[in-house]
């Protein structure tokens, strides 16, 4: 499957003969500013999350004006940089990688186009003990400067982020470079969310950027010509003008190799509004396509995304599925969240030296015409304060000020039906009281249908899928959950399982348990805290307590004894092939491996890493894969040679565990549309297996024993609702487990 190249969008747009989209960097998500808009994820609140805090607070001082997508005429789409402006592309001329005391910063992409330079770099190798515990602990003032030849510097704010347990990759976007600048230099006083002193600082990374070359992975931009008419407020909506209008376009679509990124915009004149957004994507959002079915699409987030209220406008993108049929595609809108100004006040006094994590509960309730709100709490935050409100008359959203003290950012999102937050960060210090604050805008859900429709180009055959055929589909699986099939033979009655004690109350407490296959004979182990292995011979069970040591259980006897030298923290036992020893983890963050025999002797750690690593099981040879995370949501799977204790890099697949003969993978990778997709491969990559197309989501489990069938759990995505079934993936036969409810741990023989 192929893309079209630099030179190849120069010659002709209408060319189908492209390269393979490179991927050369993880979706960009919005960035966090007053406004923003676009479903802002509700758990936003840097009382508890330290990350995100920073991002507002840099947004003030280094965001660079975003470009306005409706008045831009674009070249292409690049992965991981977004749209860029037809004129000159130039980019980095290779990445550029440093590494100092076990730490590696790499610039991964630059790209300059007239109007902005986009940059992403990574980095990987961060100490645990170097990176941030606590929200009030003191952070580092972390900057990436682009300085250039003539000493002058740039700043920017981080636009696209990915973290793991080791590192993390940040986007900027600076302004636009003179055509004569060829060179520049990275400039890192330190790393983001580190400590003063945590990790290496005072990083320097020279940069020299060429034109780009023919070959680089650039996707067609196709501009949709705006012909949908403005969709009229209806009387009872809004005290606006007559005239007041609401609608929807669809604005530009970027043809990708496995579907269609498409642009639209809400636009919005007269009504009153201070500002229009989507509300509930999941439930009011939809794109038909020209048979009428729905279609599956994902929300994308870029540089071009958000809201433009001195625009009345609110640019967002969905990615779709690959089309099969030929036709337009419709965008239909049910429901919107719609600002509505308004202007209550109300005291609050914190005291003359309000502390962070300080808490109080005003119990305040505020009117705005037929709707009201409610304070529940208001939280004292580093710099600024957080309010936790309610509302059974419709209000979602509120957003709150203090006119009297300059204010640095805000943010505001829903917990749930009725139940939101808001909150901002003072330039300087948290002030003392008392202090006037004032709501300023609510946010109310507004029923309004709009709908905007475009025809595609004929589809390609570059769009179709190009997957192997897969043993489980939607239509198939629905057939087999219908038919009576018999357990194979063979298969050990009972497995070792995890779910909730109270089967009918999964949010409550859970517990290990034996269980046969069909649901029944549940035996909970109520101090089983939800890992265990089963040693080669069946004889022994290896779990771990709710106190955090290992245990060991004798499955004939019942008699149990906890493993001499474990403890708190240790988790995830794995019995060694020759039932000798036992791999489990150790650790608070940075989780690593260590060995042991069963009667607390030969305890020695395996592996030195800088983040959680988890065991996938063991090859015929005796060697151990083990996983840890790499890079934009990444694995890295190594191989330790126990003996020599040397680990070698394996593969970069998100492999899920080891068949028992050690010589088969099973590989859990997350597609479009948040599915889970499961293919079995030999250890070289080759014999590779689908068991799923993208209809189902097919999550691995475990082995069975003799290494021919896979325990797994299977959802279908129209259903919602998961259920259990064996599937062989050399014969292509399928059991449903439909009363096997809990997920399976180690078999029981």
């Amino acid at each position: 499957m192929k893309t079209r190249s630099y030179s190849q969008i120069l010659d002709s747009m209408a060319e189908d003969h492209v390269r393979r989209d490179l991927n050369l960097a993880p979706a960009i998500i919005a960035r966090i500013q007053p406004k923003k808009g676009l479903q802002m994820p509700p758990k936003m609140k840097w009382i508890s999350a330290i990350l995100l805090i920073a991002i507002a607070l840099l947004v003030t001082f280094y965001t660079v004006p975003a470009v306005k997508a409706a008045f831009e005429r674009w070249f292409g789409y690049i992965p991981g940089v977004g749209l860029v402006n037809e004129g000159q592309i130039r980019v980095l001329e290779e990445p550029v990688a440093v590494t100092r005391q076990g730490v590696v910063l790499t610039v991964d992409q630059v790209v300059l186009d007239p109007q902005r330079t986009t940059l992403l770099y990574s980095v990987d190798g961060i100490p645990g003990n170097a990176m941030l515990a606590q929200p009030n602990e003191t952070t580092c003032d972390y900057k990436a400067i682009l300085r250039l030849p003539d000493g002058s510097q740039l700043l920017a704010t981080p636009q696209g982020i990915q973290a793991w347990a080791s590192g993390y990759q940040h986007r900027f976007d600076y302004a636009a470079l003179p055509a004569s600048v060829n060179d520049a230099t990275l400039v890192i006083p330190c790393l983001f969310q580190t400590q003063p002193g945590g990790a290496p600082e005072d990083w320097e990374i020279p940069l020299h950027f060429i034109p780009a070359p023919a070959e680089m992975t650039v996707f067609p931009v196709i501009e949709i010509p705006t012909s949908t008419p403005a969709a009229a407020m209806t009387p009872s909506a809004t005290a606006a003008d007559p005239g007041a209008s609401l609608s929807l376009t669809l604005d530009r679509a970027v043809q990708m190799a496995d579907g269609y990124l498409l642009y639209a915009s809400l636009h919005w004149a007269g009504t009153g509004f201070d500002a229009v957004d989507l509300i509930d994507v999941e439930k009011t959002l939809h794109l038909m396509d020209s048979s009428g079915q729905e279609m599956r699409f994902e929300l994308h987030y870029d540089e071009q995304t958000g809201m433009h209220p001195d625009q009345g406008q609110t640019v967002f993108a969905i990615r779709t599925a690959p089309l099969q049929t030929p036709g337009p595609l419709t965008l239909v809108i049910d429901a919107l969240l719609v600002n509505l100004p308004v202007d209550a006040s109300f005291e609050f006094d914190p005291g003359p030296a309000p502390q962070p994590g300080q808490v109080w509960e005003p119990d305040l309730e505020l009117a705005f015409g037929e709707r009201s709100l409610s304070i529940r709490t208001i939280t004292a935050g580093p710099t600024g304060l957080a309010f936790e409100m309610t509302s059974d008359t419709g209000i979602r959203t509120a957003f709150l000020l203090d006119r009297e003290h300059p204010i640095l950012s805000g943010y505001s999102g829903e917990n749930g039906p009725g139940s939101f937050f808001n909150g901002f960060d003072y330039t300087d210090t948290l002030p003392s009281g008392p202090l006037t604050l004032t709501v300023t805008e609510i946010g109310v859900e507004y029923a309004h249908t709009l709908e905007a429709a475009w025809t595609p180009p004929a589809v390609s055959a570059l769009q179709a899928p190009t997957q192997p055929a897969a043993l489980l589909t939607a239509s198939t699986w629905k057939v087999i959950q219908a038919e009576q099939t018999g357990l194979p033979a063979g298969l050990p009655e009972k497995v070792l399982t995890y779910g909730p004690a109270d089967q009918n109350d999964l949010n409550g407490v859970w517990q290990l348990a034996i269980t046969a296959l069909d649901g029944s004979q549940r035996q909970p182990l109520p101090d089983g805290r939800g890992d265990g292995s089963v040693s080669p011979d069946g004889s022994r069970l290896a779990y771990t307590t709710l106190e955090g040591a290992i245990r060991i259980l004798d499955l004939a006897s019942g008699a149990s004894s906890l493993v001499p030298g474990t403890a708190n923290g240790d988790s995830n036992p794995l019995w060694t092939p020759d039932g000798e020893h036992i791999v489990f983890n150790r650790g608070v963050g940075i989780f690593e491996l260590f060995i042991v025999d069963p009667d607390g002797a030969n305890l020695r750690q395996l592996t030195y890493g800088a983040g959680q690593e988890s065991t996938l099981g063991w090859l015929a040879d005796g060697s151990l894969l083990y996983s840890l995370p790499g890079e934009a949501d990444g694995w890295i799977v190594y191989r330790l040679d126990l003996a020599g204790g040397e680990s070698q890099v394996f593969s970069h697949e998100p492999v899920h565990s080891v068949s028992p003969d050690g010589r088969a993978l099973d590989v859990a990778e997350l597609v479009f549309g948040d599915l889970w997709k499961l293919t079995v491969t030999g250890l070289d990559g080759e014999d590779r297996r689908a068991l799923n197309d993208d209809t189902l989501s097919v999550l691995p489990q475990l082995w069975s024993p003799d290494g021919q069938w896979l325990l797994v759990s299977v959802t279908d995505p129209t259903a919602g609702v998961p259920a259990s079934a064996l599937i062989n993936p050399y014969t292509g036969d399928v059991v449903p487990l439909p009363n096997l409810q809990d997920d399976a741990q180690a078999w029981i023989k």
